[in-house]
């Protein structure tokens, strides 16, 4: 009805009759010109099947690389919960395999543990060295790390452009940062003896001042490890390594919080905002999630770089890539491509539900390149049953009809069928000037 709405300002004028021919004339020609757009219609079907198919062949790839890294065992678990909850989903007692259930131990939570076993210890007789315990040490050579790198953003991007109150702040920052460095040298001096002489002839060494962020703090990592046993008392740099392993996690899992936040919020903005006012702000909101992200981005790097030097091996991550974050905001969640965010580098500690999205997402394109297929091959199928039906109506049962209206008759349903088995042999000629392959051998009855 839409397509005759044209009409409705002649049609009014029209009597009965009139009318109701008219609206005929109109619904035959909408459906004539169906008919003939079937040929336009799978050349854009053909060009989806052509996306399709290889968007098909790289999500199923990237969730095979992904599932290779774990045991067989946790796939088939996964598999099987997932396909329990999609036949019984409607059942409150089926757990959902797509909620977020995270579970490492945070860098506080070490901390903290550590920190009770080295109290217990000192109680059963173990000697204090210091006043801040080898813990404490070494949260506060990560604390200052983390500053010095927010001190040294400021300071790169804003250099010629501060104002007062900002130059004044990043002085502020500066001072703070002395004063931490050397409440960090006194316990760093007891638990690292041999840091002692690196950090004389460095003095010796330096003809210029440096700033207070790009001094380095020398921990443990730093050292090679033959030079590391030497420096440092036993069992400071295994520490460190526990706490690096529990930063990496902490800094993975909020880049995967930052991303989840990206595609939620750009989902929303598509849908539930309007007006350029309100798209400001929100713009604004999301620059502030890629600056957080891209902060834990680097944050995971630098951890992981001290973690590679302490165990003395090359972590690959799962692809072996480099650590580029996928920017997701430009794509749609069925073409998004699963990142070395969600797994660590051993293939433990994965990220349950994005794993079983992949999986989704994966199947999602495998029945997208079915469901083109079988669209495609309908086509040549419905013209050919449809000329077979002409072919059978060129006989009139009607005893009653002249000689002269059965030849109308027959002749008119041969055009028909004679129409539909040409626009067959059109269309084909359609796909392949548009540098589509045609199959000759496709069993249209099928």
């Amino acid at each position: 009805w839409a397509f005759v709405r044209m009409c409705a300002a002649s049609i009014k004028e029209m009597g009965p009759g009139s009318r109701a021919d008219t609206l005929d004339d109109q619904f035959q020609f909408h459906n004539w010109c169906k008919l003939i757009n079937l040929g336009k219609c799978r050349m854009i079907t053909l060009k989806r099947l052509v996306k399709a198919r290889k968007q098909s062949l790289k999500q199923v790839g990237l969730h095979e690389d992904f599932t290779n890294h774990l045991p067989a065992d946790t796939v088939s678990r996964w598999t099987e919960g997932i396909e329990a909850w999609e036949r019984e989903r409607h059942h409150a007692e089926i757990e959902n395999p797509y909620a977020q259930v995270v579970k490492h131990e945070t860098e506080g939570q070490a901390r903290y543990r550590m920190r009770e076993a080295e109290r217990l210890a000192i109680e059963q007789g173990a000697p204090r060295l210091h006043d801040t315990l080898p813990t404490g040490c070494l949260a506060l050579g990560f604390s200052i790390e983390q500053q010095q790198y927010v001190t040294s953003f400021l300071t790169r991007y804003g250099e010629g452009t501060l104002t007062q109150g900002q130059a004044s702040d990043i002085q502020r920052k500066r001072e703070a940062l002395s004063r931490q460095i050397r409440l960090f040298r006194s316990s760093q001096l007891v638990y690292m003896p041999g840091v002692a002489a690196r950090l004389a002839a460095e003095t010796v060494a330096r003809r210029v001042p440096i700033d207070v962020e790009d001094q380095k703090l020398w921990m443990p990592s730093d050292f090679d490890a033959n030079v590391r046993q030497t420096v440092c008392s036993p069992g400071f740099p295994a520490k460190e390594k526990e706490l690096r392993i529990t930063q990496c996690n902490d800094a993975l899992h909020a880049m995967r919080d930052c991303e989840r936040g990206l595609r939620t919020y750009a989902a929303f903005r598509r849908d539930e905002t309007d007006g350029q006012a309100v798209l400001t702000r929100s713009q604004s909101s999301i620059k502030t999630i890629e600056a957080r992200r891209d902060f834990n981005a680097d944050k995971y790097r630098h951890c992981r770089r001290a973690l590679e030097r302490l165990i003395r091996a090359d972590v690959n991550n799962m692809t072996g890539g480099g650590f580029d974050i996928d920017v997701l905001m430009p794509l749609g969640e069925g073409a998004a491509e699963l990142s070395w965010i969600w797994a660590n580098e051993t293939g433990h500690g994965i990220d349950v539900v994005e794993g079983k999205i992949s999986r989704a997402r994966s199947n999602r394109w495998t029945e997208e390149v079915n469901v083109l297929e079988e669209e495609m091959r309908r086509i040549p199928v419905t013209l050919e049953e449809r000329a077979i039906w002409w072919d059978a109506r060129r006989e009139s049962e009607n005893t009653e009809l002249g000689a002269d209206i059965k030849e109308g008759i027959r002749a008119y349903a041969a055009q028909q069928a004679a129409t539909q088995r040409t626009l067959v042999g059109a269309f084909r000629a359609i796909w392949e000037a548009g540098g589509i392959e045609v199959d000759e051998a496709e069993d249209w009855n099928e």
